[in-house]
């Protein structure tokens, strides 16, 4: 089931990549979830004037605490490697509740399903290297919503198995897409490693080459000096010999 490399060094700089480029994202993910709930609590007592006057508190306090911890865990080395599990967690949690959440709303059963399948798609992208963690995620809150349709929802047969079908769907939909990303990721990251090690084999390759031609024009700079020494030892006029002196030194 899992895409891991067999080799355990590379798993290890393929996840310090994936560590290293998805705590942003993550990070503002979750102020964007945060900060949408934040702006939805004071719309509850009008959109649902018989609400209970404790679940305004209880969204401010869910939201805050809980997806506080997560913007807080991307501030800290020692939560590095469990980015994805952090947003597998909080994504679920969110599903679940935003199933108890929708279901205080009129017609809450029918609302449900599509933030249902939003809530899939944006943890998809939220643990998009780690698709088991995803699946993980949205398997929890499509469970919990097939409990709820049937349990506690006033839909009809016909109705609970046609929204069932959607959301279960819709998992496997996530679940295939999601291999399908980290594998191409997988594949992208070695791609790019291979480039870069090519790179630095035809860096280190004109290094040598410019060495080696170096070499060879001392070398040959070096023959002709003693060609110049050799026909220098044979003269016996000065100003000639210091005329090849002078030559030889410039060269």
């Amino acid at each position: 089931m899992s895409l891991a490399f067999k080799d355990k060094n590379l798993e290890r700089e393929f996840t310090d990549t994936y560590d290293k480029d998805v705590h942003i994202p993550l990070r503002y993910g979750i102020i964007i979830s945060i900060l949408s709930w934040f702006s939805a609590i004071g719309l509850i007592p009008l959109i649902i004037p018989e609400s209970n006057n404790w679940l305004p508190l209880l969204t401010f306090v869910y939201i805050g605490s809980y997806f506080g911890f997560i913007v807080f865990a991307t501030y800290k080395a020692s939560f590095k490697g469990y980015y994805h599990l952090l947003g597998a967690i909080s994504n679920a949690w969110a599903g679940l509740y935003a199933i108890y959440f929708c279901h205080q709303f009129p017609n809450g059963e029918h609302l449900t399903l599509p933030v249902l399948i939003f809530i899939i798609f944006f943890g998809s992208y939220m643990v998009r290297l780690r698709w088991l963690a995803g699946c993980l995620a949205a398997l929890t809150y499509v469970a919990g919503y097939q409990v709820y349709i049937i349990w506690f929802s006033d839909l009809t047969i016909s109705q609970i198995l046609l929204y069932g079908f959607v959301a279960w769907m819709t998992l496997i939909f996530a679940i295939l897409a999601g291999r399908v990303a980290e594998t191409n990721n997988r594949t992208s990251f070695i791609q790019r490693k291979t480039i870069k090690e090519q790179s630095d084999i035809i860096e280190r390759e004109k290094e040598v080459l410019l060495k080696e031609v170096h070499h060879r024009v001392k070398n040959n700079l070096q023959i002709i000096i003693s060609l110049i020494k050799l026909q220098q030892s044979k003269l016996t006029d000065v100003n000639v010999e210091r005329e090849f002196r002078e030559m030889k030194s410039r060269v």
